[in-house]
Formats: structure tokens, C-alpha cells, sequence
């Protein structure tokens, strides 16, 4: 069975990453490309002369030309074309933030609970070989209850202003946070201004209490100054004093109570480099889901409580005002 799979939303993330993912499957063909200015297709329609053309998502949605569809547009129009492609029963892999307002997300899953199997949503990161560790050891047993951790991001604030820009990137890691640890039930948060080469960013230390009993510490800072690698460090202490030292999603180290010390992976460079497997490894799941062998995981669920994770960060400081806190 070879799945069609329409591209909307065809800008960096999608030719970088998510392509040459799709390629590397041999479960895809592409068959339609949607880009609101069609002049920036460039050679990426020359690169799929056979695929169908649109400035319009809602036009390749009824073409009958896909199976299923990648969305990678903005946050703000992801709900709306997940709808139009749900009313014509297409399955979508939908690229975070699935929006910046839990409330619609909310609404989204009430509307389509019997399709919200449906619907992927793109946290690449949990595909990643250090992370996708956490997952094996847990499920092995070797990590037992886990009672805390530390979570350090230093990420670029992305081309979007403000909040939403935070917002792009920060969102994946509070579906890391519950993903590994638990459902946050108790958050306490503060904000600073950072200073890179005169360009600002913002600096985040929250602490969260999960359902589960974790003590998780969550210390972010971004800029938007490109020139400055991204760097992401993840540990974990469970009830057995056992230690999983995750860096740059490439290498884990596991330190066992009884003093050995397991390295899985390890990359060449200390700084994060944007790998092809969790792409891949998130296409072969998605691939899996379209063909009824899998249910979606990352879904809208997680996609739900990531967002409210996020606004109970950005509702808790006090000293902000309104505006700074909310998403704009």
C-alpha cells in the first residue's frame, strides 16, 4: 500500500526535515504541495514535477489527491485545516504548536472525538535516540519510579517575535516534561530578560510538581541571535538512585545505583545537531497510524496538556503583565 501524502505548508522545517524523512519511506509518495505563494516552491516543485499544486489547503484537501497530509503552516491555521482534512476523513501530522490557546485545543478534541485518532502531532524530540531511551528504560524496568529530574534548554527564540516565538520552541519541552515525568499539577515559574550580543531573549526557571509525585526543575533561555547553537540536557533520578543523563537528545548515559556507568549514544559534538532520525522515526510512525497498525501518539491529548503546561509557565509570574504573559 503506498500512502499519498499532501505537503501544506512547504517552508524550511518541511524541506529540511521532514522531506527528505518522507523520502527515506517507502511507504509515501508525494502527491500534492500547497504553499500560499507559489513562486517559493522553487525547486522543490521541479524536485516533484508529478505532484499536484496549490495556494489554497482547503482546495488540496477536497482534490482527492492525498491520503493524508502534513501540516506545517502556522500555529494559527493548524486547527482550522485539521478540521477541513478530519470532514474528508484524511489523516494529518500536524507540526507544533497545535495552537497557542489550550481552550481551542480543547474544543478541537470535543468536536472530533471519534476521529482524533486522526490526527499526529509533530514532537519530533520524543523520536530522538538519547530520548526515545527514557521510553525503553522505563518500559524495561531498569528505570523505576521516577521521583524528579533537571531539564536545561538553550534554544534560539526562532524568526516569530515575543511570546511566540518562546512559544515554538518551549512547547516541546513541556510535552517532554509530561511525557517523562507526569501530568504537572503544581507550577512556580520566573522570567527574566537575557542580553546576547545586544539582542533579547528571555530566561525561564520553573519548577513543576506532577501527578505522579516528580519534582521537576525546567531552566530555559532563548535568543534571537542564530549564532548561538542550541544546547539541551536532560537527568533523572528514579526511586533506586539510578541516574539517565540525557544531552542533545543523541546520548544517554546511565548511571546505575550500583556505580556502572551504560553510554547508548553518544554524539561528536556537544552541541545539538539537528539529526534526521526522529524525523524519520516519526514518519515511520505516522506511516503505521495511517495504516490502522498503530494509534497516533504523539496526539491531541498531549498536544493539550504540553499548551497548558506552558500557560500555567506564563501565568505565574506575577511581576508580568498581561500582555507579556499571554501569546500574541
Amino acid at each position: 500500500m503506498t500512502i499519498r501524502i499532501g505537503l501544506i505548508g512547504c517552508g524550511t522545517v518541511t524541506q529540511k526535515a521532514h522531506i527528505p524523512a518522507i523520502l527515506k519511506d517507502q511507504n509515501f509518495t508525494i502527491t500534492a504541495l500547497c504553499r500560499r505563494d507559489l513562486s517559493k516552491l522553487g525547486i522543490l516543485h521541479e524536485q516533484f514535477p508529478h505532484a499536484k499544486i496549490f495556494s489554497d489547503a482547503s482546495e488540496l484537501i477536497n482534490s482527492g489527491e492525498a491520503d493524508c497530509l502534513l501540516v506545517a503552516t502556522d500555529a494559527e491555521s493548524h486547527l482550522q485545516i485539521a478540521q477541513a482534512a478530519l470532514d474528508r476523513d484524511l489523516y494529518v501530522l500536524l507540526e507544533k504548536p497545535v495552537s497557542s490557546s489550550s481552550e481551542d485545543i480543547r474544543k478541537f478534541i470535543l468536536k472530533n472525538k471519534a476521529k482524533i485518532n486522526h490526527v499526529m502531532v509533530a514532537f519530533n524530540k520524543r523520536f530522538y535516540p538519547g530520548i526515545a531511551k527514557i521510553d525503553e528504560l522505563k518500559i524495561s524496568g531498569e528505570l523505576s519510579k521516577l521521583v524528579g529530574g533537571t531539564m536545561t534548554f538553550l534554544t534560539q527564540q526562532g524568526r516569530r517575535p515575543g511570546m511566540q516565538g518562546v512559544l515554538q520552541n518551549l512547547i516541546h519541552y513541556c510535552d517532554l516534561a509530561n511525557w517523562i515525568f507526569g501530568k504537572a499539577v503544581d507550577v512556580h515559574a520566573k522570567f527574566s530578560e537575557t542580553l546576547n550580543d545586544s539582542i533579547k531573549g528571555k530566561t525561564i526557571a520553573a519548577t513543576i510538581l506532577t501527578e505522579n509525585g516528580c519534582a521537576v526543575n525546567i531552566f530555559y533561555t532563548s535568543s534571537l541571535n542564530w549564532k548561538i547553537p542550541s544546547h539541551e540536557r536532560i537527568q533523572i533520578l528514579d526511586d533506586s538512585n539510578n541516574h539517565l543523563y540525557v544531552e542533545n537528545t543523541d546520548k544517554a548515559v546511565f548511571s546505575k545505583s550500583n556505580g556502572q556507568n551504560v553510554i547508548f549514544e553518544e554524539s561528536n559534538s556537544i552541541f545539538f545537531r539537528q539529526s534526521p532520525f526522529g524525523y524519520e522515526s516519526q514518519i515511520a510512525a505516522f506511516a503505521n497510524l495511517v495504516k490502522g497498525k498503530a494509534k497516533a501518539s504523539p496526539n491531541l491529548n498531549d498536544a493539550l496538556e504540553a499548551q497548558v503546561l506552558f500557560e500555567k509557565i506564563f501565568l505565574y509570574d506575577a511581576s508580568l503583565s498581561l500582555e507579556e504573559r499571554l501569546p500574541s
